[in-house]
């Protein structure tokens, strides 16, 4: 893992987040531990451990247009803020 591109990807999601959250809201990050060997739920990774990241937010969700795009690597849809 390259430590900047998580940063970068991180920062990404979080402006994202905020401008999907134009009256305030709640963004969520956290992280826990992963075995897929343990919970048998991907076995195309390699067994070890693993850190999970999981992100969540209320906002208003993506338009059809953004959506389209949201999966370009570091996409940032620039909102009305």
């Amino acid at each position: 893992m390259d430590a900047n591109q998580l940063e970068l990807a991180l920062l990404n999601v979080a402006l994202n987040a905020r401008d999907a959250m134009p009256n305030g809201g709640t963004l969520t990050i956290s992280a826990s531990q992963y075995s897929p060997y343990k919970d048998d739920t991907d076995a195309s990774l390699p067994a070890g451990d693993y850190v999970r990241i999981t992100i969540a937010d209320n906002g208003i969700g993506m338009d059809e247009m953004t959506l389209a795009k949201a999966t370009e690597p570091f996409f940032h849809h620039q909102g009305t803020r």
